[in-house]
């Protein structure tokens, strides 16, 4: 049996190596620790270094597949410009073999030469005709435009001859002219006459005899007694109006309708022998 202070020294023994035993694990765990720290620095820092890589790659691919598309493009431009030196070369070749041939035949150079002098003379006299004939185009148009007015005023002034002849014929015959048309400008009843809106320039003519018309018929006749250039007066000739009947203002007013001879009505006549005594 041992005894208690061996014991003691024993157990402390143990406890010893096992503190010993302790400190080298944690040493041990401390230093894995580190060392797997630092490997999973180089882990981070080497996937960074692939993604970098991997990055690069991609951006060079791409690049390669851009440079392929354009050398491609380049390609077939030159098989295009290739096709148009060809059709130039050609060309070259006709104009070269036309040269030859106009080199070999000075006459029909010296010909297409006095050819191209006349067409460019023709040119020049084309050019004096085409202007000679626009001078030409406006002056008939100005002679024709001068031959419109004339013709205008031409029958203006046969309708003006006319219209003075059967004024004068109208004159002449004591009759106011045909076509007149006037309006009663107001009635003096007490006093027997009226006044028209219209005179000597409408073609009322003195002593000559008027009708009153209302709804298309006569209901008086009148004697022009004083004429002036654009009114008249008129006397009510005796008994050519109803009793019931009386003139209006507005009341239209025409030339009294003439016998078989061009003679002023009978009755008309009667009325103005009448007024005048």
């Amino acid at each position: 049996m041992f005894k208690p202070i061996t014991l003691n020294i024993l157990a402390l023994l143990i406890l010893c190596a096992a503190g010993f035993v302790f400190f080298k694990n944690k040493k041990a765990y401390e230093l894995e620790v580190d060392n797997r720290n630092a490997a999973l620095a180089d882990l981070a820092i080497s996937e960074d270094r692939l993604k970098t890589a991997t990055d690069s790659y991609n951006a060079t691919v791409e690049d390669d597949e851009r440079e392929q598309g354009v050398i491609a493009g380049l390609l077939k431009s030159e098989e295009g410009q290739k096709e148009v030196n060809s059709g130039l070369e050609r060309d070259l070749r006709d104009k070269g073999d036309e040269l030859r041939f106009f080199e070999n035949n000075p006459d029909m150079v010296n010909d297409w030469n006095d050819k191209v002098r006349i067409a460019d003379n023709s040119m020049d006299e084309i050019k004096v005709l085409d202007k000679e004939v626009k001078e030409l185009d406006t002056m008939v148009s100005n002679r024709e435009i001068n031959l419109v007015n004339l013709t205008g005023k031409n029958n203006d002034l046969k309708s003006n001859i006319a219209n003075l002849k059967t004024h004068i014929l109208s004159r002449s015959d004591g009759r106011s002219i045909n076509g007149l048309k006037t309006k009663i400008r107001a009635v003096y009843n007490s006093w027997g006459f009226v006044t028209l809106a219209d005179g000597d320039k409408k073609g009322v003519v003195l002593n000559s005899t008027l009708d009153v018309i209302r709804q298309d018929e006569v209901i008086a006749k009148l004697l022009v007694t004083i004429v002036e250039q654009d009114s008249a007066s008129a006397n009510i000739i005796p008994g050519s109006m109803a009793p019931d009947t009386f003139l209006m203002i507005g009341d239209l007013v025409v030339p009294a309708e003439v016998g078989m001879n061009g003679d002023q009505p009978v009755e008309a006549a009667a009325a103005s022998a009448a007024l005048s005594r």
